[in-house]
């Protein structure tokens, strides 16, 4: 059920949530206080993790033979997308999760980037590897 022109992320590793970006890839203004429910801990920096290795070959088998490995600002980059218009975009994006991070939480990420990115150009294989992850099967394909 792939869209034309569509892309999908499969984020392995990544322990952070940009919360919303603009159309121009600036974070949205938000409060990291006023996001937090009355009584909850306060965010603690989380330390780069790399992907789990058996996922990561499960997520990259979907890309068999047709596999580019770059990087996305400084995480690892493993897509079948063609698309250098789009990925260009998604690297300015991908080279602020620090920044945004910091913005959000007020705290400085732990160590260096280590996560990995798996970028499919059709929808229909993520939602293949989406099956087969009980981490992913809870979350939306789109959106």
């Amino acid at each position: 059920m792939g869209r034309r022109g569509g892309a999908v992320f499969l984020v392995l590793g990544l322990a952070l949530s940009t919360g919303a970006l603009r159309a121009t890839g600036e974070p949205a203004p938000s409060s990291a206080a006023a996001a937090r429910p009355a009584g909850a801990r306060p965010v603690r920096p989380v330390e780069a993790r790399r992907p789990d290795p058996s996922r990561l070959k499960r997520a990259r088998a979907r890309l068999a033979g047709r596999e580019t490995a770059s990087f996305l600002g400084p995480y690892a980059l493993y897509t079948d997308l063609q698309d250098k218009v789009r990925i260009q975009y998604l690297d300015r994006l991908a080279a602020q999760m620090e920044d945004i991070y910091r913005a959000r939480y007020g705290r400085q990420p732990i160590g260096q980037p280590a996560e990995a990115i798996v970028l499919y150009a059709q929808e229909s294989d993520y939602q293949a590897i989406q099956g087969q992850d009980a981490q992913l099967a809870r979350l939306s394909a789109s959106g």
